[in-house]
């Protein structure tokens, strides 16, 4: 730690905050954190009062960085503006992800890249729609009408409101989703939410299978991906 942050740096974190962060310390983008404490006790008691904002700082570095790589690389415009000028609404699809399903008289739209399989969906309805019971509905029935081949797991579902996606209101749907004939599942997350200006109800969802793979990484990667959903 000494040689890491020089003698007087590392006095300073045992009579003071214990935890040092620390941009680019050995790569571009890293966000590097260091722990040095005069004791187990009072590090502890740091990591209990500040343990969300340290959360919150590594997850930044993660958007950012993938960000970078998802959003701000290569993607492809031509689907891109034909989803702008058949909907009135576009979402970023980087590179390699594919047009599954494509039915505007349904109002849905698939998209999804292979290894691992990941699926994201837009669902729109006209009018507002927003609301608990609409989250209950395609909870209960939104993946086997469109989807066809699997479920949501209802003993993992859950249904919370949040009013902070995409700087609106809106209704997080998560939870397991599985085969309706095979054996095979995973984790899914959606958000449900009412956009004025369009007078439409749009339902966001998106879907990892990954056995034996981590699967929060890509659950996140198409989170960030949803958010760049723009109506126009």
């Amino acid at each position: 730690m000494k040689n890491l942050l020089g003698t007087k740096k590392f006095n300073e974190t045992l009579e003071g905050d214990p935890v040092i962060l620390s941009q680019d310390q050995f790569a571009k983008n890293q966000l590097f954190m260091i722990v040095s404490g005069s004791d187990s006790d009072s590090i502890e008691e740091y990591f209990l009062e500040n343990g969300e904002w340290i959360k919150s700082q590594f997850n930044a570095n993660f958007d950012k960085k993938q960000s970078q790589y998802l959003l701000e690389a290569q993607h492809q415009e031509d689907k891109e503006s034909m989803l702008l000028e058949s909907y009135g609404w576009n979402i970023n699809l980087p590179w390699g992800w594919e047009m599954i399903r494509n039915e505007a008289a349904s109002n849905f739209v698939w998209i999804g890249q292979e290894m691992p399989f990941r699926w994201l969906a837009v669902y729109w309805r006209e009018g507002n729609h927003f609301s608990k019971e609409t989250a209950v509905e395609l909870a209960n029935n939104f993946p086997e009408e469109y989807f066809k081949s699997i479920q949501y797991n209802s003993d993992f579902l859950v249904i919370d409101w949040v009013d902070d996606y995409m700087e609106d209101a809106a209704y997080k749907i998560s939870g397991l989703w599985e085969s309706i004939e095979g054996a095979k599942g995973g984790p899914f997350q959606g958000h449900l939410f009412y956009d004025d200006e369009s007078d439409r109800t749009f339902y966001i969802t998106y879907l990892v299978y990954n056995p034996g793979g981590r699967k929060a990484f890509y659950i996140r990667q198409m989170d960030l991906i949803a958010r760049t959903f723009r109506v126009k």
